[in-house]
This record gives structure tokens, sequence and C-alpha cells, in this order.
């Protein structure tokens, strides 16, 4: 069974919805239910809140940006603590928070789904890393690199391995997860577990803890006790952000929508698709892995998933720096950097002005270009032929005929 172990979320909110602290320590109570108490900020915000329900500190929440080039004012950012995603009243308090400040679903910031008691990846895993060029069986699809730590020098196994490089769009982790709760004493993993039939026995964690501490125990992997695996799943915002689906009905796309987290079957869909050429392993049996046999280590037919494509986001900043690069290829067009007839120029221009779909803002932009750069140059029959340049591409993009060019 999936569960959410991280889950970071970006919201807009109405300006003075939450007044200003005038000191750390300030108390904002919101409702009944919710109260916020105030803490110092960090580099991007002004406030940190503790987030308390019925007393209990459920969630934090970052706002009043400090530099909108980084932050667009009225953006917060809120914070799940992770002993409430094990409980099964997050989406009550999610539900009940957003709604008390009338907070926008912006975007996901980060979200890691764990996937615990698939002990045989680890097997798995380490038979991989321990082929050789002559006998390799199994290929891992995609270009991503496996890495491998914390080796028991008893059994010459791995007990970590990590896929994606730290702060890249994806990563996944499996490691022991029964050393972990009883190093951080997270009693609450393990009576999720007994409560989804994953492990029955609840362990001694403190005792456990001071066992490990005194060298009474082998630290790699916890003796005479089962050892839980997890399969952990990192995503960033970036990421999310171009997840969509196809609706049956319309033919039209979805973009991501917070319910894909609420069921196993939408978290267990959103790590199908993140796993696709990532952590993807094939019987090697042709030189091309496309022709070769899918292995399904993690248990997706047990699941209703749902296919997701990836749709990438024009973000504004990209639209600017377009916009930017556009404008600098038409100086240096009338400077004579660039010719006419030079291809290379022609063709940033004709994708630039295509990929983010510029043209009414090209054919917007050109005469006031031509007034502003057409004494840049001496040469006056050269500035005219930039001109009739820039008027032909432009004429070609009203009637969709720009690819011509660049035959």
């Amino acid at each position: 069974m999936p569960v959410l172990d991280w889950f970071s979320v970006l919201y807009t909110m109405a300006e003075n919805t939450i007044p200003e602290p005038s000191d750390e320590g300030f108390t904002y109570r919101v409702n009944e239910q919710i109260t916020l108490f105030s803490m110092s900020g960090n580099q991007f915000y002004k406030y940190r809140w503790q987030v308390l329900y019925l007393g209990e500190h459920l969630a934090t929440m970052l706002t009043h940006t400090k530099n909108e080039k980084f932050v667009r004012k009225g953006v917060v950012k809120v914070d799940f603590k992770n002993h409430l995603l094990y409980t099964g009243m997050l989406w009550q308090f999610y539900d009940e928070l957003t709604g008390s400040l009338n907070l926008q679903f912006k975007n996901v910031s980060r979200v890691d789904i764990a996937i615990d008691g698939l002990d045989h990846i680890i097997r798995f895993v380490n038979k991989y890393l321990k082929q050789t060029r002559q006998n390799k069986v199994v290929e891992l699809v995609g270009r991503g690199t496996i890495r491998a730590a914390a080796l028991d020098r008893n059994t010459m196994l791995y007990h970590s391995f990590k896929l994606g490089a730290n702060g890249s769009r994806k990563q996944v982790t499996i490691y022991n997860k029964t050393k972990e709760i009883i190093k951080s004493q997270k009693d609450y993993i393990q009576k999720f577990w007994k409560a989804n039939g994953i492990h029955f026995e609840e362990l001694p964690l403190a005792e456990m803890l001071a066992a490990l501490k005194k060298g009474e125990d082998e630290p790699m992997n916890v003796a005479g006790v089962k050892n839980i695996f997890r399969f952990e799943l990192r995503l960033t915002g970036e990421y999310i952000q171009e997840m969509q689906v196809k609706k049956a009905e319309t033919g039209e796309w979805e973009f991501f929508k917070i319910d894909w987290l609420k069921t196993s079957d939408g978290m267990m869909s959103i790590v199908h698709r993140a796993c696709e050429n990532f952590f993807e392993f094939v019987l090697k049996t042709y030189k091309e892995n496309c022709k070769c046999k899918r292995l399904e280590l993690i248990p997706f037919s047990k699941f209703e998933i749902f296919p997701i494509e990836l749709q990438p986001v024009k973000r504004a900043d990209d639209l600017y720096k377009t916009k930017l690069s556009i404008k600098k290829n038409v100086r240096q067009l009338f400077f004579g950097v660039l010719q006419p007839s030079d291809y290379m120029a022609t063709e940033a221009l004709v994708f630039d002005v295509n990929n983010y779909d510029l043209k009414e803002w090209f054919a917007k932009n050109l005469f006031t270009w031509f007034k502003e750069l057409e004494y840049s140059n001496p040469d006056a029959d050269y500035v005219q032929t930039v001109k009739d340049f820039l008027i032909d591409i432009n004429q070609r993009f009203e009637s969709n005929q720009e690819h011509e060019i660049l035959i």
C-alpha cells in the first residue's frame, strides 16, 4: 500500500488573510480548531508558522515573501508533518486548513511516495549489480546509474540504493526502514504497518535504540526481527506540474489534480509514470531494450493504473527570456553580427517564435524595432536587406509557411 511520506504544497493566499506578527511567538487564532504560532522565517519568507490543530502541531506554513524575484507575492508554502501522513487524518485537516484560510492550490512543491514491504527489490538489485558484462541477463532501462551504500559485511549484500541525483526532479531510494524507525523512533510508522498488514509485530523501539548505541546489535540489518525495506519515490513540483491525463469522455487534457494523491490507485499511477524508463528493468534477450520483456518489481497490476503523460510547462520566466533572445537576434542582424543569409539566425528566430507562439508579438514589435535600429548600421542597403528579410519571415508566420524557410 503506498503512502505519502513527504508532502509540501504551494498555495496563493489573499493579502492580509494572516496579519504580520509583531514579534516571534505571536499567536493568531484562525478558528476554534486552528491556531497559528509565529517563528522566524527563512531566506525566502519573512515568517514561519506552526499550524496547530486542536493544540497539535500538524503543519508548518511559510508566509509573506521577502523578495518577489524569487517567490511571488501572495504565495505561501505548507509542509505537512510526517506523522500526520500516516494517521488517515491528512485530508480532513487539509480541507479544514485550506477552507479556513481560503488557500488556492498552486502546485505541489515536493511529494514522496513510499511503498513498504517490497523486500524482494533489495535482493533483486543486489543481484543486478553483481552481474558482469559477460553474464548480464537483466538491464536497467534508461541512462541512470544505481548507487549502492550500506554494505553488510556478514552477507556482502547492500541494504541501501539510490537512483537519481540529489536535487534532480525525481529520485528513487531503497533502504531498510526497520533500522530507520529504530533510529528516528517513529512509532507511528510501525502502527501504520500493523494496520495495513505489512508487519504485525510492534518493536520496542526505545530499547532497540539503546542496544544499537551500546553496539549490542548490527546496525546494518536488525537481528532477530523481520526487516522491512522501503521503496521511496521523491518528486519535485517541477516534475508534478508536467503530469496530465486525457479525459476519455471529451478527449481534453487535464493537468495534475491533488485528488490523485488521495487514493492508492492515484499514487500508484504517479509512481508508474515516474518509473517508466527510469526505475524499470528488462530481461536482456535482445540488443534493443524496447524489444525486451519488462519485469514488474512493483505490483502495479494490483491497482487501477490510469495513464499519465508529461507535458513540459512553459514558465513565465522562460517566455521572458525567449522574447529577449528574439530581440537580441534582431539587433545582431541590424549590427551585422548575424547575416540574413545565415541559416542559424533564421532557424533560431523561427524556433523561438513557434515554440512560444509569439507570432502576434513578433508582428506587433517588428516596426518598432525598425524605428529603433534602422540607424544602427551606416550601410543603408544592408539595413533594407535586413528589413526585407524580417518582413518576409513575418509574412510566412502569418500564412503558417515559415517552415519553408528552413528547407
